[in-house]
């Protein structure tokens, strides 16, 4: 019995920071056997393959030798991640007592993805068994990135060391952005909200690639509204057919927000855009028309926006004689 507890003994890893006795990852002992050289198989350690997401970072390696293996040499080796296989091994550990011994090998800053256990020497002959236990460590100390560690590859899986919707117990690793030349903070208000800044002053030309609000039309198919930063002032006196409103410049499109319009009479009246005098050339209307008992509308078209073609002028066109006032308000671009 006294044996028995000095063998168990053996094979617990002595890491200062480490208080866990029962092993988190295991290799062994049936795929931990030789006959002489050779590679057990390999231990994928990868976040993704933990149930905890989190991977072992201090190992050690146990071993034993029957009485006819007179030397040996038995290694931890590690490889990167490839595409979710080993990359090429190295060594990380290795030992050369017999008939057994152990070996550690601790990472604090990083994981290695793949493990395994290797016999690169042995003098002769016989079997060699050994088992490969692993440990995870706290997880706001496994990283991968800095100097020192297991080499964290590609995707390199960082645990923040606060769950979601907790308090922050440490200091947290801010988020950044590059303007080109440098790294710069993202800048949030006293309640933590981003702050949004757009490239342009208030009333300044447009610079840069601004994000603009937009708005859905009837097929769910995105729209920017139209500020409209003009405003023509209508007053006509005594006419009937087409009356110009707003005029035409060069390939721009008009784009009405909106229009009021009030009559003195009741006329047919509807909103028209075309060429030449008084929209007399390539005439369409593009809104109405209203019926003969008219004396007035009021229209606002915020996101729709309505639109005149390219290059065309805007006109009223009166189906009898009235005296008409009002206004409209339009880009025109």
């Amino acid at each position: 019995m006294k044996k028995l507890i000095l063998l168990l003994s053996l094979t617990l890893p002595v890491f200062a920071q480490q208080t866990k006795v029962s092993p988190d990852c295991t290799l062994g002992p049936g795929v931990v056997s030789f006959a002489g050289t050779g590679n057990s198989t390999s231990f994928d350690n990868r976040p993704v393959s933990s149930s905890t997401g989190i991977p072992c970072t201090n190992w050690s390696l146990t071993w034993s030798a029957q009485a006819s293996v007179t030397s040996l040499t038995i290694k931890i080796e590690a490889a990167p991640d490839s595409n979710g296989a080993p990359g090429t091994f190295a060594a990380i550990a290795s030992g050369s007592t017999f008939p057994s011994g152990k070996v550690n090998i601790a990472t604090s800053t990083g994981y290695y993805p793949w493990v395994r256990v290797s016999v690169t020497a042995v003098g002769g002959t016989g079997s060699i068994t050994g088992v490969l236990n692993g440990w995870r460590d706290n997880a706001d100390t496994i990283g991968g990135g800095g100097g020192g560690g297991g080499g964290c590859t590609a995707p390199c899986v960082v645990i923040g060391p606060d769950a979601p919707n907790s308090v922050p117990s440490q200091d947290p690793v801010q988020v950044a952005g590059f303007d080109g030349t440098d790294v710069q903070r993202i800048a949030t208000d006293t309640s933590g909200n981003t702050k949004v800044v757009g490239l342009s002053a208030s009333g300044a030309s447009l610079s840069g690639n601004p994000v603009p609000m937009a708005n859905l039309d009837a097929n769910a198919h995105i729209i920017v509204p139209t500020i409209g930063t003009k405003s023509v002032a209508v007053s006509l006196s005594s006419v009937s057919g087409e009356n110009q409103i707003i005029a035409a410049s060069g390939s721009t499109q008009v784009r009405i927000t909106h229009i009021s319009i009030g009559m003195s009479g009741a006329a047919t009246v509807s909103i028209d855009a075309g060429t030449g005098t008084n929209c007399g050339t390539g005439t369409s209307t593009i809104w109405g028309p209203y019926p003969s008992n008219t004396t007035g509308f009021s229209l606002d078209f915020d996101a729709s926006t309505l639109f005149a073609p390219a290059g065309n002028a805007v006109c009223l066109n009166f189906g009898g004689t009235v005296t008409a006032g009002g206004g409209a308000t339009f880009a025109q671009y």
